[in-house]
């Protein structure tokens, strides 16, 4: 939940490969969730976190905060079963330009852009873009509290 300095939540869109069921379902042919992705073997969750933000938005001076939720989701991945443990950390910059030229081989043309949201624009309920977790709003307004708390000690 990386968030800027106008506390703005960057997240991905991505276009559905057919490669992931949840729940019996395919998402939506287009959705925006959260950078991230798998803990490589020997890695721990926050070098996992800043690996995955360098990977899918070139990222690499940010702070990282603290842990705001974890999910457990039970899911299909190129037709493997797997159950995910999602740890969402809360992150801040003072700004950046996402760029999407460090994707690696399965996220290229999967990954298609970055956009900053608003928390008003992720708490709208009637909003056109799909995104995903569903409590993308509280998760928003966590870390940026998670930011203003950090930055008002400073």
């Amino acid at each position: 939940m990386l968030v800027d300095a106008l506390d703005r939540i960057l997240l991905a869109r991505l276009v559905d490969d057919g490669a992931i069921e949840v729940r019996g379902h395919s998402p939506a042919p287009t959705y925006w969730v959260t950078l991230g992705g798998g803990v490589e073997p020997g890695e721990s969750l926050e070098a996992a976190a800043r690996r995955e933000l360098f990977e899918e938005a070139g990222i690499k001076r940010f702070t990282l905060g603290p842990e705001v939720h974890v999910r457990r989701l039970e899911l299909v991945l190129r037709s493997e079963p797997i159950l995910a443990e999602e740890h969402y950390f809360a992150g801040w910059l003072t700004d950046a330009d996402p760029t999407l030229e460090h994707l690696d081989e399965l996220e290229r043309g999967v990954l298609v852009e970055h956009r900053w949201w608003t928390h008003a624009e992720l708490a709208q309920a009637d909003r056109p873009e799909v995104v995903y977790p569903g409590r993308i709003a509280q998760l928003a307004a966590d870390a940026i509290a998670a930011r203003r708390a950090a930055t008002s000690r400073s």
